[in-house]
């Protein structure tokens, strides 16, 4: 279970819409979109080419997220957020089956809490 107050999402170059963010998470946290320009030196450096293998393409990935990763780090501090932590879309958080049953149900309630 995460506390957010605040939210900064790396949209993917290669999208064609920006994600989609329900009101409600709106009106407890706030939320930032990043595209490359805010994060990249030159934004597309980077970008995939049709001509890259999949070894360049992964590179480039991993290049672009740890970018990311460092200046949002460098913002939120400066920002004096005090708790980060990175996650990639793909990478879940769960929690114990001890948790679940050892807290208060009123702490599920309070603003930007996710489960």
């Amino acid at each position: 279970a995460l506390p957010l107050g605040y939210l900064i999402i790396a949209v993917d170059p290669a999208s064609k819409d920006p994600p989609l963010i329900d009101e409600y998470w709106k009106t407890v946290m706030k939320i930032e979109l990043w595209d490359d320009k805010d994060f990249m030196p030159i934004p597309g450096q980077i970008q995939r080419r049709e001509k890259d293998d999949p070894k360049q393409i992964k590179d480039k990935h991993r290049r672009r997220q740890r970018r990311f990763y460092k200046e949002c780090g460098k913002y939120l501090r400066d920002k004096g957020r005090t708790l980060t932590t990175f996650h990639d879309t793909d990478e879940y958080i769960t929690v114990s089956d001890h948790f679940q049953g050892n807290f208060s149900t009123t702490v599920v309630h309070k603003p930007g809490f996710v489960w």
